[in-house]
């Protein structure tokens, strides 16, 4: 293992000279202080394991697309490497230039980014993320069960995460037809949050100005709020009109 781990330190530090050369060195030192820490605290068989999740899971967008596609990646044991592994499938399913690759290599990421996101949900059943990135996959499959099963997962493990919040609003209105009454009323839960908060306020507004089916559902949640909330939101709001159209 010993020598298994000399090789893989060397085969790091040949990959990370790659960043150096994109522009990306915050990222290759990170990338290295997380390989020597491992190696300092878990021993060189962490490393390894942690190392090759890093290395198998690309660099550009394109390597990180086409490891998704081929199924090609490690998984590691860290949250760490689970977040990378997670927000790659978020990238590859969600980017521009993701959804201009045809259509089969776009399956095979949805179906392998369920996979990935199933597999690591089971092994932290409090990763909202993971529930969230298996949840958007399966909609990518057309599994609409599985997606409702799987949002309501992350509703429940994250309720007041509100990055993940803000990502599972987007789906769940993508989707709001096919919502189980559960993930439904999660869903006006992960509203009202937005709508209490400084940032996602920002969103919840824009959305009512643009989304006219939208402002009925948006404004009976609001009314239950203070009246402090619900005034910031109709700040919001006119602002959010005022920028949509040129005031």
């Amino acid at each position: 293992m010993r020598t298994a781990a000399s090789v893989l330190v060397v085969r790091i530090e040949v990959d990370l000279r790659r960043y150096w050369v994109k522009g990306s060195p915050r990222v290759a030192q990170g990338a290295m202080l997380f390989v020597t820490l491992a190696l300092a605290t878990s021993g060189a068989a962490v490393a390894y394991i942690e190392a090759k999740a890093y290395l198998s899971a690309g660099i550009v967008p394109r390597e990180r697309f086409d490891a998704l596609v081929a199924d090609d990646i490690d998984i590691g044991l860290s949250s760490a490497s689970h977040t990378l592994i997670l927000r790659n499938c978020y990238e590859a399913m969600t980017s521009v230039s993701s959804r201009l690759q045809p259509t089969v290599r776009r399956s095979a990421v949805a179906a392998n980014c369920v996979a990935t996101a199933d597999r690591i949900s089971a092994e932290e059943p409090a990763n909202s993320f993971a529930w969230y990135i298996a949840a958007l996959a399966a909609a990518e499959t057309g599994d609409i069960p599985g997606m409702t099963q799987r949002l309501r997962m992350s509703q429940l493990a994250g309720p007041s995460e509100q990055w993940i919040v803000e990502l599972r609003v987007n789906l769940a209105e993508d989707h709001l037809a096919a919502l189980s009454p559960d993930a439904l009323a999660g869903h006006d839960g992960d509203l009202t949050l937005l709508a209490q908060s400084q940032r996602g306020v920002s969103s919840i507004a824009q959305r009512y100005v643009r989304q006219a089916g939208f402002r009925e559902r948006i404004t009976a949640l609001v009314e239950k709020l203070p009246a402090e909330d619900q005034q910031r939101f109709l700040d919001y709001v006119r602002g959010a009109a005022n920028q949509a159209t040129g005031g």
